[in-house]
């Protein structure tokens, strides 16, 4: 679909009906309130920001969410969480406003994790 399509607020409205999200707020990674369907409808290129593997166990995602949990202004619609066999790492997540502070949140905690686990080997990283 193109980016330019607008759904007609009326359809829009029945399907927040629908799926019960009447009031939800979504965002672009631009910070820009887009519509639930538009938000459904994002790519890959809309949503990844960072993804590094550390050592065999441990990876550390960052994303857009397009979502503020918590009505924060501005809206922190990005987010970075770890996975790890490690309990003490998996799950953590951290939460921004920005591109530019969620990327820089990601390589904070790579290089944090790296440090932690003695692993200076990059494997993989697509930032």
């Amino acid at each position: 679909m193109p980016s330019d399509y607008v759904i007609p607020q009326c359809v829009q409205d029945e399907i927040n009906k629908i799926v019960g999200l009447t009031g939800a707020r979504y965002y672009n990674r631009r910070g820009k309130q887009i519509t639930y369907t538009q938000h459904l409808m994002r790519s890959e290129e809309d949503v990844a920001v960072g993804r590094t593997a550390i050592g065999g166990h441990t990876a550390v995602l960052t994303s857009c969410t397009g979502r503020d949990l918590d009505d924060h202004n501005p809206p922190l619609i990005f987010e970075t969480l770890v996975r790890s066999t490690n309990p003490l790492f998996d799950g953590t997540t951290e939460r921004y406003a920005t591109e530019q502070e969620a990327a820089a949140g990601h390589q904070a905690r790579v290089n944090i994790l790296r440090d932690l686990l003695g692993d200076q080997q990059q494997e993989a990283t697509d930032a």
